[in-house]
């Protein structure tokens, strides 16, 4: 029984790794229950888009040959990876044989009976590098609203001095001076820089002023508290403790 074509459609190179291929009637037709089996991946491959029919294939059927005894030089040739879950995931690779090498061009996989170009690895990193992007550009603007009061403080300073306005020009309309983006944006990170070096360093000097400033007159320095070895027993860490406490009590 033939096998019905699929009718391919006229696509571009860029178009083609956008869309996906599936045929219900072809899986139909050739597959016992719709899934598919290893030896027809190929047969189903050649239905899709992405098929040549000047390749190595199509000359080992011509001569009723194994596919890797054809020698084409400048001709692709598309076999079936080793990656495979039947019946649900195949690996197709699309490769060139330059002499004893295999050159690998391509891969699509067949996944429950529809076939998607695979991704580069030019193109999976582009994308996860656009999406930390957009990520860190989302976390630096929350950021910037939440630690950025200096900034919301004077908009809210000029709007009351615009809703005031001044007797003298009560009748006339007042406008706000146009702000440039650019600048507003630089002036916005800027200030939140600032903040946050403000709050580090009052931070430090805090911490500086608590363990740096001498007891006071008539009261006992507490002594410094050695951490106890490794090797120490129980015993001792209990009794160093105890002392400890003590000491802070009096």
């Amino acid at each position: 029984m033939a096998l019905p074509l699929v009718p391919k459609l006229e696509l571009t190179e860029k178009e083609k790794l956008t869309v996906s291929f599936r045929s219900d009637e072809w899986l139909g037709v050739h597959l016992q229950g719709g899934q598919m089996v290893h030896e027809a991946v190929l047969d189903y491959f050649a239905q899709s888009v992405w098929y040549e029919p000047n390749c190595v294939n199509e000359l080992a059927k011509a001569q009723n040959m194994a596919v890797s005894q054809i020698n084409a030089p400048g001709r692709c040739e598309f076999v079936v990876g080793e990656h495979a879950q039947p019946p649900h995931l195949f690996i197709v690779r699309k490769q060139a044989r330059v002499g004893a090498q295999v050159k690998l061009l391509a891969c699509y996989y067949v996944l429950d009976g529809t076939i998607f170009p695979a991704p580069s690895l030019h193109d999976v990193i582009s994308a996860r590098t656009m999406r930390c992007v957009h990520t860190l550009r989302a976390a630096f603007d929350t950021l910037g609203k939440a630690l950025n009061p200096k900034v919301e403080a004077a908009k809210k300073r000029q709007k009351a001095e615009d809703g005031s306005g001044d007797p003298s020009t009560s009748g006339a309309t007042s406008r706000a001076p146009a702000v440039d983006p650019g600048a507003y944006k630089s002036a916005k990170r800027r200030n939140m820089e600032q903040f946050l070096d403000h709050s580090i360093w009052t931070a430090l000097a805090s911490s500086a002023e608590k363990f740096l400033t001498p007891a006071a007159e008539g009261e006992a320095a507490a002594p410094e508290a050695q951490p106890p070895s490794m090797g120490a027993p129980a015993a001792a860490v209990a009794a160093a403790s105890t002392d400890l406490q003590a000491t802070s009590a009096q």
